[in-house]
């Protein structure tokens, strides 16, 4: 009995305010769209776990080139001022003068606006760049995580230059070493 004395009185209100009742009609989600949202979705989630990777890949690697470039006497980057963090290049410059000129601010000032634009980079680009220099210059994958003797080498015993074909590698080194061990298994207690 409350609820109809309580729905009139808002019938009521409505009426006194000429407030028109909404009709939200349902959208109707088919099955195929829904599977079409649902791959869209996924779709997008891995594209997103793929940049955020080649991202933390790219800053590890830019750690990496500057030790290594560092270690052969190399006091400034090569090729792209991107390949060594921005903060190492700040310090590096700061502390080689004591005295900031005009010209130093101004390419800190680069540096620091640089990096405020750090969402239009393309780490996938510049991580696959980057991964180019270090095979070629110190035979450095930064997926197996070591220096090879040579270029051979390198060709040999690493899988490629990127996480994918690393993963590729593990997953079937995981696949084979499961099935001979069953087939040990299966040899032992047959």
């Amino acid at each position: 009995h409350a609820i109809t004395e309580r729905h009139k009185m808002v019938e009521k209100n409505r009426i006194e305010l000429a407030v028109p009742i909404k009709v939200v009609k349902k959208k109707s989600w088919g099955k195929k769209n829904l599977e079409i949202e649902k791959d869209k979705f996924l779709r997008d989630c891995l594209e997103k776990s793929e940049k955020l990777l080649a991202k933390k890949d790219y800053f590890s690697l830019q750690k990496i080139c500057y030790n290594l470039d560092q270690s052969n006497n190399i006091r400034e980057p090569l090729v792209e001022e991107w390949y060594w963090p921005k903060s190492f290049l700040i310090a590096l410059r700061a502390a080689r003068k004591n005295i900031e000129s005009d010209e130093d601010e101004e390419e800190n000032d680069d540096l620091k606006q640089e990096n405020q634009d750090d969402d239009n980079i393309d780490y996938q680009e510049r991580l696959q760049k980057l991964s180019e220099y270090v095979r070629q210059k110190y035979f450095y994958c930064l997926w197996c995580g070591c220096c090879f003797e040579s270029n051979n080498d390198l060709n040999d015993n690493c899988p490629g230059n990127n996480r994918q074909l690393h993963w590729i590698l593990v997953i079937f080194c995981i696949w084979f070493s499961f099935n001979s061990y069953n087939f040990l298994i299966n040899c032992i207690f047959t």
